[in-house]
């Protein structure tokens, strides 16, 4: 399939994506940010590729895509109190330290993504990231709030399967001296899969080491029940009001909440009765 593709491709990005090739008329610098297993599978099919077709490079679905003109990548990494530092490694223009008031692997290549198109445009490289740090999140997207001790990463504009693993991850991430709490709600819109969308996110919990569960409608009873059988403490609310409650009792200082499920759960009131 990868050489069939080849063959006939002019100008043309192969996408390798698990077992499947799809290809794409994309023009654009790339940068590979995938596990190992995948890279290797990526530089088998480049070394394909490159016998056949030189003109073609080769991507996994996990490539990020920067301008030409910005050969740049992230390095350095650090979880810090309000946010995450980092260094941009631009092999054009130099290297920049960076921090962005958000936390997650994801808010990090948005902000690589965000210096790029500065850099390509002409803006003075240095400046632009030395920018990122003024960023802000808007309506509950992964925002990072101060409440009587506790971080608590609002997190409940919306909600999918793999945001969910964003936003656990992000938690994990946190630097914290007490307890991860995560409070969570039904993931809406996702048909026959809702059930083991649903109780795979307590596997995630396990996963990213949350310390205690909380969660909020009946599908997302299914991941409570799922990281009991875990070993993870979890608790389910009727309501929001009863977390909210719930989390007034708990949530000590240096604790750190993510509270997110899909709009429709209405977790902002969760937050409004917490705040008060």
């Amino acid at each position: 399939c990868i050489e069939s593709l080849a063959r006939g491709a002019v100008g043309t990005i192969i996408v390798v994506d698990g077992d499947e090739v799809a290809a794409s008329n994309l023009n654009r610098q790339a940068l590979a940010w995938t596990d190992t297993v995948g890279m290797r599978k990526v530089e088998a099919a480049h070394l394909l590729v490159e016998r056949i077709n030189p003109g073609i490079r080769v991507i996994t679905r996990d490539t990020f895509l920067l301008p030409r003109d910005v050969p740049a990548l992230i390095e350095d990494v650090r979880a810090e109190a309000g946010g995450t530092s980092f260094t941009i490694e631009d092999r054009a223009r130099g290297r920049f330290a960076a921090f962005i008031p958000a936390v997650g692997a994801h808010n990090v290549m948005d902000a690589l993504s965000a210096y790029a198109l500065a850099a390509s445009l002409g803006l003075d490289a240095q400046r632009a990231a030395e920018a990122l740090r003024h960023f802000t999140t808007t309506g509950h997207r992964q925002h990072l709030v101060q409440c009587r001790g506790v971080q608590v990463l609002e997190d409940c504009y919306n909600a999918s399967p793999d945001s969910m693993r964003a936003g656990l991850s992000a938690l994990a991430g946190l630097c914290v001296s007490g307890r991860r709490i995560a409070v969570l709600g039904d993931m809406f819109e996702l048909g026959p899969a809702e059930r083991e969308a649903h109780r795979a996110v307590g596997d995630l919990c396990a996963g990213a080491g949350v310390d205690l569960l909380v969660a909020v409608g009946e599908a997302m009873r299914l991941a409570c029940e799922r990281a009991q059988q875990l070993g993870v403490p979890a608790v389910h609310c009727a309501d929001n009001a009863e977390a909210a409650a719930f989390l007034r009792r708990e949530a000590k200082e240096g604790d750190a909440l993510l509270v997110k499920a899909s709009h429709g759960m209405a977790f902002e009131e969760i937050l409004r009765d917490f705040y008060a």
